[in-house]
């Protein structure tokens, strides 16, 4: 539900729920990129950081509980927010932190990010939690769902005001 905050979504995406036994995922949906850019945006960044944690937050919304087969999705979160506050967003963070102290700056800002994130996610999962519902009962019946059938609950999502809303970049072109 997370992209439905995407200006357009990319015909290719899709939404699969499948049990891979080696990572214990319970399913994904298609990557995307911010175009062929070397550099990301910051709106992308954050509205990714979401994303990779919208599926844990999805679960609680839902369930009442989270499982854990989010760990790649949170090891790329770790990842991004990491190179996100590096670059002075949300304050002091340090690339490389040398000493204890500067270990445990960066403890707090990572984990300061995470909890505004998730409430950022709990309160978006609230308002929209009979999208979230018809939505998952709609994959547990076809275990796979393309743009098209995606777009009539994404056109119902409502986000709260902080947000990201983005356009994807154009892939780059080459120059001729």
């Amino acid at each position: 539900m997370v992209h439905a905050a995407l200006e357009e979504l990319p015909s290719e995406f899709e939404m699969v729920m499948g049990q891979d036994l080696d990572t214990g995922s319970l399913g994904f949906v298609t990557g995307l990129v911010d175009g062929e850019n070397l550099l990301v945006r910051r709106s992308f960044a954050e509205w990714r950081m979401l994303m990779l944690l919208a599926g844990m937050a999805a679960e609680k919304a839902l369930l009442g509980c989270e499982t854990l087969g989010g760990v790649s999705d949170y090891r790329m979160w770790m990842a991004t927010a990491s190179v996100y506050l590096a670059n002075g967003v949300k304050g002091v963070f340090f690339s490389e932190p040398r000493g204890a102290d500067q270990l445990m700056m960066n403890k707090v800002a990572l984990g300061q990010l995470q909890r505004d994130q998730e409430a950022l996610l709990a309160e978006f999962f609230e308002m929209n939690i009979d999208v979230l519902t018809e939505l998952a009962n709609q994959l547990m019946a076809h275990r796979r769902l393309d743009a098209g059938a995606l777009e009539p609950f994404l056109a119902r999502v409502k986000f709260p005001d902080a947000f990201p809303r983005l356009k994807l970049s154009p892939p780059a072109q080459s120059a001729a």
